[in-house]
């Protein structure tokens, strides 16, 4: 995870690439949710530093989107969960 975000920091991959770990945000372990506040502080910086906000906030309203399309899925059993994300 630390060389993804020194890549992301260092703009070899775009920030665009971080919305999975800003979905996913206070749902999986502690070390992902070390990532989202480090990749928010990527994207505070790339959207005052680098004026790139219309960017950043194209990327924060799909993390958005991907949070409201999981959550529905987080409360339904998990056989029905894999049955309706096709992961049998």
């Amino acid at each position: 995870m630390l060389t993804f975000l020194r890549a992301i920091h260092a703009g070899a991959v775009h920030y665009k690439h971080c919305i999975p770990f800003l979905a996913n945000y206070a749902r999986l372990i502690e070390p992902f949710d070390i990532c989202s506040k480090t990749i928010v502080e990527i994207l505070r910086n790339e959207a005052i530093l680098a004026e790139h906000s219309e960017e950043v906030c194209q990327v924060v309203i799909v993390a958005l989107q991907d949070v409201s399309t999981l959550a529905p899925l987080l409360s339904l059993p998990s056989d029905e969960y894999r049955r309706h994300t096709n992961l049998c």
